[in-house]
């Protein structure tokens, strides 16, 4: 059996700890924002109210592929189709970010370079009895991933307009 290390003691600075804060709430925030997206695009795109109801409960991977089924179905251009698709598909992948942050511990760890840098492991990769290769997410990775979905729900929401906003419409706007 392989020997228990702990984790070290090492705790972040004032500045690591305003990066670290800001980057997880933009990932969260900007997460809610696809989260909160992916309701409206149900609602507007179910045929029973029904449909928007039962979605409410889904988890979100099961909502995607809701949306997927309902874009292919609709009456939307080909083009505009693809690319929704392509988007909700890159917010899934996206999501694996949110879940790692959301669902595991910050360590402390050896970086590329020998110092301990802060990171946040996904402890699903360390089944059996290791020794594990983990790669933690960094800093960088989670602001990327947070700038990422803003610019997806930024994308997202000009593909999508209701009714009522519709009017305003050009010929980038679909509803």
């Amino acid at each position: 059996m392989p020997e228990f290390k702990p984790n070290l003691a090492v705790t972040l600075s004032a500045e690591q700890e305003r990066l670290w804060s800001n980057a997880i709430g933009g990932l969260i925030l900007n997460f809610g924002q696809i989260e909160f997206l992916s309701h409206r695009w149900i609602q507007h795109f179910q045929a029973d109210p029904i449909v928007a109801d039962l979605a409410i409960d889904m988890q979100f991977s099961r909502r995607l592929s809701l949306i997927t089924e309902l874009v292919g179905r609709s009456s939307l251009p080909a083009d505009a189709r693809k690319r929704a698709t392509e988007l909700w598909r890159e917010a899934g992948k996206l999501a694996e970010t949110r879940n790692t942050v959301a669902h595991n511990p910050m360590v402390f760890a050896p970086g590329p370079d020998k110092q301990v840098v802060p990171g946040i492991p996904n402890v699903r990769h360390m089944k059996g009895s290791g020794p594990f290769t983990i790669t933690h997410l960094d800093v960088t990775k989670i602001i990327n991933t947070a700038r990422r979905l803003s610019e997806i729900v930024s994308e997202l929401d000009r593909l999508l307009v209701e009714p009522n906003r519709n009017e305003q419409g050009s010929a980038n706007h679909i509803a």
